[in-house]
């Protein structure tokens, strides 16, 4: 039973916690990745539509059939971020009222990187896997009535959030196992119904056979430089410092981003430390060793084909040893090292102050810019779009859009055969094309590119002219700028 002193602590510091996302979220400009879910939902009329449209994301399916039920009263993007902010706030309870984490863990958590920006203002399937995979740490050595029914049902949908979740829920449940197999209980029945339970995930995460990102595609990507990312995932996991000074700060690494040989050695030097670290701390506990690291060898496995080379992707190995720590507190005793966890959480600290100083201060991405350049269109004009400027259009006019490579009316993205229409696209010449069409009357063009680069190819370039309507300027987002033309004939 729980002190009304610790009671009244959590409920503080949840309060701040979540007074602080509020504020950044309000400050957030929403890009591509996470309009890109809500345009889906929203452009789906059915759920079974919802799970044809959501095939070739290399997703489960929760985060879309969770964003969907918003969109059945209302489109509107401040809904997405309310989603978001639900789990975000559901995760911080779990937390701070029922991890055994010292207050000054707890609080160190909170603010660190993760927590306060990443899978906290970003609407992305982060913060529900963080969420399911804290209630199962909560109810993990716990006995009461139907355990095994409430545990079955979280690794389900723990693996139905993300790729990465599935990654941890199989580790969780391989130390899971691991325990029934130490004390001769049900081992192989464990085994048979956690493979019984990822199934589902497995088939949306598998791309159909048209799709543009299959594991051909990965494949021919290939490099034996993808061997060197086992240190980038788990440097940039838990030392997620970025290069403050660069104006696209957002995916970079100061540590890792320099190619040098000294940068190098001082990467693979910091990787053997924090490996080092980390098994200091869990040694005491076999089943967390077990989970750390059948999750950091999946993770390893998978980047190989994936490259996990963003802080997004590989926060989930930090994530995995939060609950790694936090089931190795409820095994025996006080068992991980508390230093070890207070160091490694004070290290997410920087990044998170950079992130939201940044993010506050600058616009992520320049999506909500279309609303004030789509004044500047006529009542009437016809109105293009090149591939990747769609999802800000359809997320802030809510319709559909012709799209020049696409040579029709769409409202959201599909990664699949159609994507090739994208490949080395000869924006002039279509866009002569389209003028002809439209018996040489001027339209309006919005694209992400610049004009050089648009007019960089074909033989219709000389033809045409494209009129700077509208520039929505740096975004900290690399391909969040915006552009708005005027297309003429000369």
């Amino acid at each position: 039973m729980k002190k009304p002193s610790d009671l009244l602590f959590s409920f503080v510091i949840l309060l701040l916690y979540l007074c602080l996302v509020i504020f950044a979220m309000h400050n957030h400009e929403l890009w591509g990745d996470e309009i890109h879910s809500w345009n889906i939902v929203k452009g789906s009329h059915s759920f079974q539509e919802l799970f044809q449209n959501i095939r070739y994301e290399g997703h489960p399916p929760f985060w879309y059939c969770y964003l969907y039920c918003f969109t059945l009263f209302s489109h509107s993007l401040f809904y997405l971020k309310a989603a978001q902010l639900v789990f975000v706030a559901a995760a911080a309870l779990v937390l701070l009222f029922f991890s055994p984490f010292s207050k000054l863990q707890k609080i160190l958590l909170l603010g660190g990187y993760y927590f306060i920006f990443e899978y906290a203002v970003l609407a992305r399937n982060y913060m529900p896997t963080v969420f399911f995979a804290f209630c199962i740490a909560t109810i993990f050595d716990r006995d009461f009535r139907f355990k095994m029914v409430i545990y079955y049902f979280l690794l389900f949908a723990l693996s139905n959030v993300h790729l990465l979740g599935l990654l941890l829920a199989v580790s969780i449940h391989t130390g899971f196992c691991f325990e029934k197999f130490t004390e001769k209980r049900s081992f192989v029945l464990h085994l048979l119904i956690g493979l019984v339970v990822f199934l589902p995930a497995v088939y949306f995460i598998l791309p159909p056979s048209d799709s543009q990102l299959n594991f051909e595609f990965w494949k021919s990507q290939w490099t034996v430089s993808r061997f060197y990312l086992i240190v980038t995932v788990i440097v940039k996991s838990f030392i997620p410092l970025q290069e403050w000074f660069n104006q696209h700060w957002w995916n970079t690494s100061f540590i890792l981003d320099d190619d040098s040989v000294l940068f190098r050695i001082i990467g693979v030097g910091i990787f053997v430390c924090l490996l080092s670290m980390i098994y200091y701390g869990a040694r005491k506990s076999k089943t967390a060793l077990v989970i750390l690291g059948v999750n950091l060898f999946l993770t390893f496995i998978l980047s190989l084909v994936f490259p996990l080379n963003t802080a997004r992707y590989v926060g989930f190995v930090f994530i995995g040893f939060v609950v790694t720590a936090w089931l190795s507190f409820s095994d025996s005793g006080y068992s991980f090292n508390r230093n070890v966890i207070i160091l490694i959480a004070i290290l997410q600290i920087p990044p998170g102050i950079i992130a939201l100083s940044r993010d506050s201060k600058e616009q992520f991405s320049s999506a909500r810019s279309v609303l004030n350049m789509n004044k500047e269109i006529p009542k009437g004009a016809f109105v293009a779009t090149d591939y990747w400027c769609l999802n800000n259009l359809s997320a802030y006019i809510d319709t559909s859009f012709y799209c020049i490579e696409m040579k029709r009316r769409i409202s959201f993205l599909t990664w699949n055969s159609e994507m090739k229409a994208v490949i080395h696209f000869n924006y002039a010449d279509a866009l002569d094309t389209l003028l002809s069409g439209n018996q040489n009357q001027a339209f309006y063009f919005y694209s992400v590119q610049p004009v050089g680069q648009l007019l960089a190819d074909g033989q219709s370039k000389d033809n045409m002219r494209l009129l700077l309507m509208g520039d929505s300027g740096i975004s900290i987002e690399k391909s969040g700028r915006v552009y708005l033309y005027r297309v003429e004939r000369l």
